[in-house]
């Protein structure tokens, strides 16, 4: 099975449409569609929000990664970059719900 294909079979487990990923990874609902027709993969950075919206787990996360060609420093240095990307998720949404 392709990246795009695991992509597509994920985000449909989730209930999500393309759109609704976009969003969600602050992508657009183009970029989701080309990396589920295998025409581009996501830089490293949007991989991991991927992986971090659909909720994969390691396994899945980094048989992904290695589909999608990233290496393991790629991984690493995303992964703080995606760390950073949840702390501000959390707090805009906890500055909206006090409002």
């Amino acid at each position: 099975m392709t990246f795009g294909e695991q992509l597509k079979q994920a985000r449909k487990a989730a209930n999500l449409t393309q759109a609704e990923l976009a969003d969600l990874v602050n992508s657009t609902k183009a970029a989701i569609s080309r990396y589920e027709k295998g025409q581009r993969v996501p830089r490293s950075d949007i991989f991991l929000r991927l992986a971090a919206v659909l909720q994969l787990d390691a396994t899945q996360m980094l048989s992904l990664a290695s589909l999608a060609g990233f290496t393991p420093p790629q991984i690493s240095t995303s992964m703080y970059n995606l760390l950073e990307w949840i702390d501000y998720k959390e707090l805009v949404s906890t500055l909206v719900s006090l409002n």
